[in-house]
């Protein structure tokens, strides 16, 4: 009876639990958050002083935790494979364009430190080229002093900026294309009057465009190969003669990557 009671009880009363909502706070006196190319660490004591100190490599921040941040590269390139006298055709594959309006191609970017060994900080390896020459790159905050720019493409040289550029602002620019001596060793051609690309034809990625890149081609250019390829020196979606007269200027002089 004593049970029957108590469920009875129980079906009647409304019954409602609480738990205990912990928020996490923290007031504090102390903390740093320190950042390198693949790694951050963040500790949270509490703080009454502020402060951030930069390096060419490293960003500690005492005081709240701030976050990371990023800066934005603007840069401004042209493809000479894809450059049709006033700006970059679009690359194509053998259904018609592989990026959305407006866009020519994919290249990787590289951030490197300013002095020998010329370490690697920072990468980005799918880079949006506009067919303007135009790039927005967002780059972490931590890159900070003096670096060089490095452009790498499937089918064209490796470039570098002439010389280390500032990092020390939020926006950084970089314009390859109105002078020779902006890339590294002057290591670019004139495509149209008073206009800079990077050199073409490095198909194997060697750092040299010789015979062993019309080599790589050979069996493409022979098939007439269609689709988004490195081999489709000028981006039309097929390999044929059209990118063979791309590669044999810089072919017959052995063009070759120049760094520092």
């Amino acid at each position: 009876m004593k049970n029957i009671f108590l469920k009875i009880v129980f079906m009647i009363l409304p019954v409602s639990f609480y738990g205990q909502n912990i928020t996490s706070l923290v007031v504090s006196s102390a903390g740093d958050f320190y950042t390198t190319t693949n790694y951050s660490l963040s500790v949270t004591v509490g703080e009454p002083i502020i402060e951030t100190y930069n390096s060419e490599l490293y960003k500690l921040n005492t005081g709240f935790q701030q976050g990371v941040g990023n800066r934005k590269l603007n840069l401004k390139f042209y493809l000479e494979g894809l450059f049709n006298g006033t700006e970059m055709n679009q690359a194509f594959d053998d259904a018609g364009p592989v990026f959305p309006m407006g866009i020519a191609d994919k290249f990787q970017l590289t951030v490197a430190k300013s002095n020998t060994p010329y370490d690697l900080l920072y990468t980005d390896t799918n880079a949006l080229l506009n067919s303007n020459g135009n790039s927005l790159v967002s780059l972490p905050a931590y890159l900070t002093g003096n670096n060089y720019i490095v452009l790498h493409h499937r089918n064209h040289l490796e470039t570098w900026s002439s010389s280390p550029i500032s990092f020390a602002s939020d926006t950084i620019s970089y314009n390859f294309t109105t002078v020779v001596s902006k890339a590294y060793g002057d290591n670019q051609k004139e495509v149209a009057p008073g206009i800079f690309a990077i050199l073409v034809g490095d198909v194997n990625q060697d750092g040299v465009v010789d015979i062993s890149d019309l080599v790589a081609m050979d069996a493409d250019l022979t098939n007439g190969t269609l689709g988004y390829i490195v081999y489709d020196l000028n981006g039309d979606g097929v390999v044929d003669i059209s990118d063979l007269v791309k590669i044999d200027e810089n072919l017959t002089n052995g063009v070759v990557v120049i760094t520092p």
